[in-house]
């Protein structure tokens, strides 16, 4: 799927398990609107997921499965991440630990698969890439460590869907329709 806000959304299913796990684990607030809210962004999920009348005949769907797993693992994430940083962790050494940890799995897996680590376009493209996950990454992490439900954090770090939706739409990767359009807009009223 090329179009990365159809996959941000299919793994807004992390809100789902974040926000359950807050109540089940850190004392959250049962809101029922929230609950409304969550429903509402399933639906999209699952309007993105089975509008299969707008894919190629052969296009492969599997990206919906690794966008789901994606969901999950970065819910784990949010989860242990708040036990860690409840512990009076550092919200710098977390982010660094995660980032760094996540960098050696990277490169072992590069050179596991003999992938090249030579870069295909300039190395400002890295760097800046480098830069926006680690200031953003810190950011995550301490909204993590102060907000009162770990979904709420989510969910508004999971507006950026809209925006990747039409940045894919407007750079040629995909194209708008009325079934795309809607499941987002179910997706995103359901985040915020």
């Amino acid at each position: 799927q090329k179009n990365v806000g159809l996959v941000d959304a299919v793994s807004g299913i992390k809100l789902v398990i974040v926000y359950i796990a807050s109540i089940l684990f850190f004392n959250g607030d049962i809101i029922y609107l929230k609950i409304i809210a969550i429903i509402l962004m399933l639906l999209g999920i699952y309007i993105i997921s089975v509008n299969k009348s707008e894919y190629k005949v052969n296009q492969n769907n599997y990206w919906i499965i690794l966008s789901c797993l994606s969901g999950v693992m970065f819910a784990i994430l949010m989860i242990v991440s708040r036990i860690v940083l409840d512990s009076k962790v550092s919200v710098l050494l977390t982010t660094g630990l995660i980032m760094f940890v996540g960098g050696i799995l990277f490169g072992a897996s590069c050179i596991a698969k003999k992938n090249s680590f030579k870069l295909n376009r300039g190395k400002g493209d890295l760097i800046f890439t480098v830069v926006c996950a680690t200031v953003g990454n810190y950011f995550l992490f301490k909204s993590y460590s102060i907000t009162p439900n770990l979904a709420y954090t989510s969910a508004i770090s999971s507006s950026r869907m809209v925006m990747l939706f039409m940045i894919s739409v407007l750079i040629g990767y995909d194209e708008l329709s009325t079934k795309k359009i809607f499941a987002v807009l179910l997706c995103f009223i359901g985040v915020i």
